[in-house]
């Protein structure tokens, strides 16, 4: 990728190139190629280690590959099973406060 500006050529970095098809990438939330835009295309299984997983990616129309990678941020729980752990700690608090009126 090249501009021609006043007899001089400005050339992208190697980052710059990198960060612009990344962010082609998430802006797409990783549905389609970050090379040609084609959503032709397919991903292997994930591998991880801690906090973070990652899998190749391939586009079937220009047959550019790239890694996929997540990180952990977080979970969601079932509110059911938060009211039944609030639902233990209040009855541990009665015993608790039983024990020490005794």
């Amino acid at each position: 990728m090249k501009l021609q500006t006043k007899n001089k050529s400005i050339m992208k970095t190697y980052n710059e190139i990198k960060d612009e098809l990344e962010q082609r990438y998430l802006d797409n939330d990783g549905n389609s190629c970050p090379f040609c835009g084609s959503d032709d295309i397919s991903a292997g299984h994930f591998d991880f280690d801690g906090r973070e997983a990652w899998r190749s990616v391939e586009c079937e129309k220009c047959g550019k590959e790239w890694t996929e990678v997540l990180s952990l941020v977080g979970a969601e729980f079932h509110r059911e099973d938060i009211a039944e752990i609030m639902e233990l700690n209040k009855e541990q608090e009665y015993k608790d406060m039983k024990r020490c009126a005794d």
